[in-house]
């Protein structure tokens, strides 16, 4: 069956030509010609939709070894874990026909325990797929129990916000190194044209700018200060202000998060005070500054510049 070895290295920099910190570790992998390998993939992929089983005439222990780790990876994708699909592989010692043991250096974002937890569910799986499965309690309702709680352990290791992850993905597919340096704070390319990056923020993002895009109000008194519409608001920092303030603009209103971005703590459309009143408790629970705008019908683009050029307009 599969086994992994205790012993793992977590190794920093770029290694087997892989483009992000890895952990390196060894592998034994017995009785291959028992396990049903169609099952045992299919099964991962019911499991992990996103997973990429790949195909070939010459399905060897090393086909199988590249699936499952790409059924890891796709376990990670699918927590917004960053993590390459680039795995490297290679046959060490093979003491039998039974028997062969192999090492492997994986793209890591997150802890070897956590890795760990992966390869123990990842060992079950394929024992399940063996012939030597009836000689043990691992069932399906076992393993995808034991999957659900893996999950959730997972979910603690997710990119701090949608950017970085889709940015990182987008650098995988472009075989771009990428160096975490901290949570949200990372190393993209190498070299003199290597970028510091902190969600979609470099070293080049204006400081300035990026303070006022993430304060609403102080972004909304800067469009009327140079004459361009934008919706009246108040600050508010209690009910009985809520109230007055929705009195004021007249209903429906918004009520949202005043510092916060990716449409967090947002409540559009609301049309009574009790509807104010909840929605300015759920802002509460994300931010101490909460914001009461009037609502506004109509449709809202999204646009990306880039180099001074508008590349993309989303609706």
């Amino acid at each position: 069956m599969l086994r992994f070895s205790d012993e793992l290295s977590y190794i920093p920099g770029l290694v087997r030509g892989l483009q992000q910190p890895v952990l390196a570790g060894g592998l034994e992998l017995r009785e291959f010609t028992s396990i049903d390998c169609t099952a045992l993939l299919n099964h991962g992929k019911t499991l992990v939709p996103s997973t990429v089983v790949s195909q070939t005439d010459n399905k060897n222990e090393e086909w199988l070894l590249n699936n499952l780790f790409d059924l890891l990876i796709s376990l990670f994708h699918s927590q917004q874990i960053i993590s390459s699909r680039k795995t490297f592989i290679r046959e060490r010692l093979k003491t039998n026909s039974s028997r062969t043991e192999f090492e492997f250096f994986f793209p890591l974002s997150v802890t070897p325990e956590a890795c760990r937890l992966c390869f123990t569910w990842l060992a079950k799986l394929v024992q399940l797929h063996s012939s030597a499965a009836q000689e043990t309690d691992i069932n399906h309702k076992t393993v995808e129990s034991d999957l659900s709680e893996l999950t959730e352990k997972l979910s603690t290791y997710s990119a701090p916000s949608y950017n970085r992850f889709a940015i990182a993905r987008a650098a995988f597919e472009l075989d771009y190194p990428l160096f975490p340096l901290h949570i949200d704070l990372y190393y993209l390319g190498q070299g003199t044209h290597c970028r510091m990056m902190a969600s979609s923020f470099t070293e080049d993002t204006p400081a300035i700018a990026a303070n006022l895009a993430k304060n609403k109000f102080y972004t909304g008194e800067l469009l009327r200060t140079i004459g361009l519409p934008s919706p009246k608001q108040f600050i508010v920092n209690d009910h009985e202000q809520a109230q007055l303030a929705a009195d004021k603009l007249g209903y429906p209103v918004v009520v949202k998060a005043a510092d916060l971005d990716e449409g967090k703590g947002v409540y559009p459309n609301l049309s009574n005070a009790d509807e104010v009143s909840k929605a300015f408790e759920a802002t509460r629970e994300l931010t101490n500054r909460t914001l009461m705008e009037e609502h506004i019908e109509g449709q809202t683009h999204r646009l990306t510049v880039f180099q001074n050029q508008v590349i993309r307009i989303v609706q």
